[in-house]
C-alpha cells in the first residue's frame, strides 16, 4: 500500500463546497505580493476588485477587473505557508490557473546593487521548509524559463539574479550566509524557491521579481522600504501582462 497524504486540499474544500461555498471565477495566474503599502496602492489604483472566495487566512485578495483574462493578486504576510496552500487550492478547483509570481523585496548579499533595485530570478537555494514538503533534496529550484522570460519582456533591461530563500528573517549567520553567496546567490528572501518548488510539484509555472530594500554593507545592512513599493507595484502589473501574454500565445 503506497503512503497516502492524510489531509488534502479535497478534505478542505470539499467540505466548503458540500456546505454551499462556491470559488467564483477562477484565474489564469496568480501574483503574490507580501508589503502593505503595497496592497493598498494596488487597492486605490480602481485595477482591481476585492476577491473575497479564493482568500487564504485574513489575507487580502485582489481580481484583476478590466475584462481581460482574470489575474488574482494576494496580498499576504511574509512567508510560504499560506502561498503554498493557496496554490495547492487553485490547483484542486481546477487547470484554469497556469502560471504564479512572487513579487517581494529581498535583502541584497552584496554592495552590487541598489535600495529600491529590481530582479528577475532565474533560480533559488533551497534553504526552506516548504519546498522540501514538493520536491526531493537539491541544492537549487528553478523558475520556469517561459514564464521568466514573458516577465523579462516586460521589464526590458532588469538583470537576472539567483536568490536564497530561508524559512525566518532572523536565524541566519554569517557563515550561511557566506555559503549563499558561495552557492551563486546575491539575494535573500522567505518565499521564492517555495513557490518553485510547489509550482514544479503541482503543474503551476512560477517565476519571481524582487526589489532590493536591504543591502549587505561591511559595517552592517543599509535598510530603506521607502523606495519599494513603486518598484513592487510595477512589476505586479508587469507579472499580469506577462501572464496574459502567454494565454494569448497559446
Amino acid at each position: 500500500m503506497s503512503d497516502e497524504y492524510v489531509y488534502t486540499p479535497e478534505d478542505f474544500l470539499g467540505w466548503a463546497i458540500q456546505s454551499g461555498w462556491t470559488p467564483g471565477t477562477l484565474p489564469i495566474g496568480v501574483v503574490y505580493t507580501f508589503q502593505a503599502p503595497v496592497t493598498r496602492v494596488l487597492v486605490e489604483s480602481g485595477k482591481f476588485e476585492e476577491n473575497r472566495e479564493l482568500t487564504v487566512s485574513n489575507a487580502t485578495m485582489l481580481m484583476t477587473s478590466d475584462g481581460e483574462a482574470p489575474v488574482l493578486i494576494a496580498c499576504l504576510n511574509p512567508g510560504a505557508a499560506a502561498m503554498a496552500t493557496q496554490l495547492e487550492h487553485l490547483r484542486f478547483l481546477g487547470d484554469e490557473t497556469r502560471y504564479a509570481a512572487a513579487v517581494g523585496t529581498a535583502g541584497a548579499l552584496t554592495a552590487d546593487y541598489r535600495i529600491g533595485d529590481t530582479v528577475l530570478i532565474h533560480s533559488a537555494l533551497r534553504s526552506d521548509a516548504v519546498s522540501n514538503a514538493y520536491l526531493a533534496p537539491s541544492a537549487h529550484v528553478d523558475a520556469d524559463p517561459e514564464l521568466t522570460a514573458a516577465l523579462a519582456k516586460r521589464m526590458p533591461g532588469v538583470t537576472t539574479a539567483r536568490t536564497w530563500t530561508v524559512s525566518v528573517p532572523y536565524r541566519s549567520t554569517r557563515s550561511d550566509l557566506e555559503a549563499a553567496i558561495e552557492g551563486g546567490a546575491s539575494l535573500v528572501e522567505m518565499e521564492v524557491a517555495s513557490l518553485f518548488a510547489v509550482g514544479q510539484r503541482i503543474g503551476i509555472s512560477a517565476t519571481a521579481a524582487l526589489i532590493v530594500s536591504d543591502v549587505a554593507r561591511v559595517d552592517g545592512w543599509e535598510v530603506d522600504w521607502s523606495d519599494t513599493t513603486g518598484p513592487t507595484v510595477h512589476a505586479v502589473t508587469a507579472a499580469v501582462d506577462a501572464m496574459r501574454d502567454l494565454v494569448e500565445d497559446s
